[in-house]
């Protein structure tokens, strides 16, 4: 198979990909679920709890807050909310609702502070511009099927289109590039995407003008 061909093949797999995107965000893709651990806390505890009886998820949240810097997570998803804490929502920019649970871990005690708030539709405007993404490298993955195209502005949107379905894929479930998950921001993908729609036109045309010196149109 030509060189041209493969990178078709491969670009209109990755479009696959992208336009699949929306099957596996959560079903409430902007609820933001967010967990603070805090030394201190001078109101009332609405529970108290002993860090062993808390269940594997709790657990997991709480040693996932104190091993950060800031002492603070967040995560999506009703379903993996733990059944000990309850999650309040606010739309308010400064943070002061939720709940406050005292955690007595051995000797010493902490407090664990938990919320919920839409996040400015930040998931959906990730999800739909990725699906954007993926009708455009469909296009430009149907081109080069068709005909020779310059393989290095496949080749780039093609490895852009990756790079962004895994830092989604990151940010969505694993959290294992930490701050570097910004480059799957919403900022970035528009970007990529307004570069595919000028690589698409340029190739549209350069094909069309082909074959125009061809004889074939």
């Amino acid at each position: 198979m030509d060189d041209h061909r493969v990178l078709g093949v491969g670009l209109l797999v990755i479009a696959v990909l992208l336009l699949a995107n929306p099957l596996y965000i959560y079903p409430n893709p902007d609820e933001v679920n967010e967990v603070r651990v805090l030394d201190s806390y001078n109101g009332t505890a609405a529970a108290n709890y002993t860090y062993e009886n808390l269940s594997s998820r709790a657990q997991s949240l709480v040693d996932r807050a104190q091993r950060t810097e800031s002492g603070r997570i967040t995560f999506r998803g009703n379903e993996n909310r733990p059944p000990e804490f309850t999650f309040v929502q606010t739309d308010q920019a400064v943070r002061v609702e939720g709940e406050v649970y005292r955690i007595e871990r051995g000797d010493d005690r902490f407090y664990v502070w938990t919320l919920s708030r839409p996040d400015f539709n930040t998931e959906s405007n990730r999800s739909l511009g990725l699906l954007g993404l993926g009708f455009v490298l469909a296009a430009m993955g149907a081109l080069y099927v068709w005909r020779p195209q310059p393989t290095d502005i496949g080749g780039a949107m093609a490895g852009a289109g990756t790079l962004l379905l895994l830092f989604n894929l990151d940010y969505r479930y694993t959290e294992l590039l930490g701050r570097f998950s910004v480059l799957g921001g919403w900022v970035v993908i528009l970007l990529t995407l307004l570069s595919a729609i000028v690589s698409l036109g340029y190739l549209f045309y350069r094909t069309m003008r082909e074959r125009r010196l061809a004889g074939e149109l």
